[in-house]
């Protein structure tokens, strides 16, 4: 994403399969719930299509080997980041990932490697990091960020047409 004075960066969302799923989820669980887990560091799949120097295929931490190296069902997976502050949230196929979008619904905090284009999108919402500092968070169980619910307003479509009217708003003044 790149924004310009024509045009703004659009959310990823939801996994469109799995929004039944994960709107249930929030019904049957309180969302509320006290955290017990810091930082999360839960099992990503390094595709074969993702190029060579892509975070999950140089660091097994991140991917094959992240979490226990079981691929965990959709509602434990949840269930994982109800309980979490932090979530590391690597990027899948690109920056915009479902994942961070189901982390800031649940008040966990995404934290990704993602480029700071992104900023527009997730603001305060994620904790923007590299590679050796999410290493240094899921190695010492420390993030040096002070958890603070996020703003999961982000999800809903009447947040984005704000900033739509807002962006109408601004070109028209141009």
């Amino acid at each position: 994403y790149e924004n310009n004075e024509k045009y703004m960066a659009f959310p990823y969302g939801i996994c469109h399969t799995n929004i039944n799923d994960y709107v249930n989820f929030i019904k049957q669980n309180d969302i509320n719930t006290d955290k017990n887990i810091k930082i999360l560091n839960e099992y990503a799949t390094a595709h074969g299509h993702l190029p060579n120097n892509h975070i999950r295929k140089m660091f097994d931490i991140f991917g094959k080997n992240s979490g226990n190296g079981n691929i965990i069902n959709y509602t434990e997976f949840l269930t994982k980041i109800l309980n979490s502050e932090f979530v590391i949230s690597t990027p899948g196929d690109r920056d915009d990932c479902f994942r961070h979008y189901e982390c800031i619904g649940l008040n966990a905090i995404p934290v990704s490697n993602i480029n700071g284009g992104y900023k527009y999108i997730f603001g305060d919402n994620m904790v923007y990091s590299n590679a050796d500092e999410m290493i240094n968070m899921i190695n010492n169980n420390i993030v040096n960020y002070v958890y603070k619910k996020p703003n999961r307003d982000i999800l809903t479509i009447s947040y984005w047409v704000c900033k739509i009217n807002q962006q109408i708003k601004l070109l028209t003044n141009l």
